[in-house]
């Protein structure tokens, strides 16, 4: 047997998929990961201003870690709100059989943010997120479960009482998989059909959406080397007759990974992150916006 990722298959359905040169996952994932390898080399929302620093150490066991995360500037990255100066307090717990994970940040801004993750079972998973502020407006709650069969991912999510979602990804062959999302939204009482493929071997991915709000997305990912894969995305809007378009690279050697992007209206960025021992990283990033006339400089460190 082999591992890849979260998936352990047999030798032969590896070798069988080996010679026709495709990816041996026996599974697509889910809808929402339709792009995760070229995501992942766009660093765009993981730049942030100043500098921070974030400590960890495990308590008792490495089941439990605790974190002191310190950010002087405007925008922390990594999917956290614009801010001044914060220190937040974190807790993580994984469970003896990584089933189960309970993540909670709570910061100066008075915020509480909470993350559930259970695997029921090697192909069901639940995840709830919860976002509690001082004022009524600013609490968030998201629910979601994912069921990924031997072929296919089924994903069902909601954001508080406002939004459903249901998606379906379904691999037809070896290298492709087709799927949809339906997102049903409350408060407007409107409903968008987002169909998708996506295409896979084992040096490129390459993958295309359409909504039925008249817009299109397409995605490509490359590897060149074991060391540098490139990405670009396309979107295009029907209704607004705009377009955008972005390019990144990614290298990675032993203790360093370093990812550039460069996008069409302007923007460009740089982000590396080094080892500089077991224990020690050091995050160092830069993005310029040339139409909106901003930009952004980071440093940061995070031991444990």
């Amino acid at each position: 047997q082999s591992t890849w990722g979260h998936c352990t298959i047999m030798s032969a359905e590896q070798a069988n998929a080996a010679s026709a040169n495709v990816d041996p996952l026996p599974h697509c994932g889910s809808f929402d990961e339709m792009s995760r390898e070229s995501g992942r080399i766009f660093p765009h929302g993981e730049f942030f201003d100043g500098a921070r620093f974030e400590f960890r150490k495990p308590v008792l066991s490495e089941q439990l870690v605790i974190s002191h995360f310190i950010s002087m500037g405007q925008t922390f990255g990594a999917g956290f709100e614009d801010a001044a100066d914060q220190y937040q307090y974190g807790a993580t717990y994984v469970s003896a059989d990584q089933r189960t994970a309970l993540i909670g940040k709570y910061g100066s801004d008075s915020v509480l943010r909470a993350h559930i993750i259970n695997s029921w079972t090697d192909t069901l998973v639940s995840k709830i997120q919860a976002r509690v502020g001082r004022m009524p407006e600013d609490t968030v709650l998201n629910g979601e479960v994912d069921y990924k069969g031997k072929d296919f991912g089924a994903t069902a999510r909601f954001i508080n009482t406002d939004a459903f979602f249901g998606s379906y990804l379904q691999k037809v062959k070896p290298e492709l998989a087709l799927g949809g999302e339906l997102m049903y939204v409350r408060p407007q009482m409107k409903s968008i059909l987002t169909m998708g493929a996506r295409y896979a071997t084992m040096s490129y991915v390459a993958t295309l959406k359409g909504s039925t709000e008249r817009t299109a997305s397409a995605s490509y990912m490359r590897k060149i080397t074991d060391n540098l894969s490139m990405a670009t995305e396309l979107d295009y809007s029907l209704k607004s007759r705009e377009s955008s378009m972005k390019v990144a690279y990614e290298f990675t050697g032993r203790t360093t990974r370093v990812r550039g992007e460069l996008g069409s209206n302007g923007q460009v960025g740089v982000m590396m992150e080094k080892m500089i021992m077991m224990g020690l990283n050091l995050q160092l990033c830069g993005s310029l916006d040339h139409k909106k006339n901003t930009y952004k400089f980071g440093i940061g460190c995070t031991m444990g």
